[in-house]
């Protein structure tokens, strides 16, 4: 029974693994309750969190950047899957077309704004 009084309140990996797995748990779980007919969805998943810090549980910093980072990847990933192909299927439908348009307005603005700050800075011309 120590190593369970351990795991859920000392300082190390595995609680703050077992941490992030509860509290995600429980915000899913009281997601599907609906008050009236309406649900806050996975928002509950903050407020469990918010309730659980209140509460004076800590996680190790060193695990924080790491799940931060890894966090950040599968949402970016996850965001890829999701509008890839519509991504490459644009191309198909005047896609190149519209982007040489693009890049061809970004230099030409560029170049106007390079020269309208020698002119203000006073830099010599080239």
């Amino acid at each position: 029974m120590e190593w369970f009084y351990s795991l859920l309140f000392e300082d190390g990996i595995a609680h703050t693994i077992l941490l992030y797995a509860l509290i995600i748990s429980a915000g899913v779980a009281l997601s599907k309750i609906k008050i009236f007919g309406i649900s806050l969805g996975v928002t509950f998943v903050l407020f469990v969190g918010l309730f659980i810090g209140h509460l004076g549980f800590e996680v190790n910093h060193g695990i924080i950047h790491f799940i931060r980072e890894f966090g950040l990847i599968l949402f970016i990933f996850s965001i890829g899957l999701q509008v890839g192909p519509g991504f490459f299927s644009s191309f198909k439908k005047g896609g190149i077309k519209k982007n040489l348009y693009r890049q061809l307005l970004l230099a030409y603005l560029s170049s106007n704004e390079f020269l309208l700050f020698t002119k203000i800075k006073n830099f010599p011309s080239y």
